[in-house]
């Protein structure tokens, strides 16, 4: 029984940090940059790097709290689960690199925004395309792979 717990609770928290939960927190990010380019005030610059500073934070800790855990989900997975568990852990890694270093563009590049809109704005699309594309796929394909392995562990299937 503690390990249906374990992989409901493990099960609950990857579908908290899927796709959709990331894709609400850019939508906050890009009403922030919205803002900016329509009132290039103060106040708005302001709240821009607030955004973009809580982002970054809600990211790392949400990212920082679901890897360990993964590492409470080891003590009870089987061999095959340990394999895709490795694998899914380099890809959120990778995942949340490319987040952190598009995080930093946008602090380094905000008066861009201003200056080169399209240029800004075809740079935000690239990275979200590849966010919720590629890589985004990858992380899907592990995590039904992870689903089956944790039903067959638990005798379901």
């Amino acid at each position: 029984m503690r390990k249906l717990a374990q992989y409901k609770k493990y099960y609950s928290m990857m579908d908290s940090y899927s796709a959709s939960a990331r894709k609400v927190l850019f939508k906050s990010f890009q009403e922030g940059i919205l803002d900016l380019i329509q009132n290039p005030s103060d106040e708005n610059t302001l709240n821009y790097i607030k955004s973009t500073f809580a982002l970054q934070s809600d990211i790392s800790d949400h990212f920082l709290a679901f890897k360990n855990e993964i590492g409470g989900l080891r003590l009870e997975a089987g061999e095959d689960l340990l394999l895709l568990l490795d694998s899914y852990i380099v890809l959120l890694e990778q995942a949340q690199e490319k987040t952190i270093e598009f995080l930093n563009w946008m602090n380094s590049n905000a008066d861009q925004f201003l200056t080169q809109p399209n240029e800004t704005n075809t740079y935000i699309q690239k990275f979200m395309e590849e966010e919720f594309s590629e890589s985004g796929k990858e992380l899907i394909d592990i995590q039904e792979k992870m689903f089956k392995e944790m039903r067959r562990e638990l005798g379901i299937v």
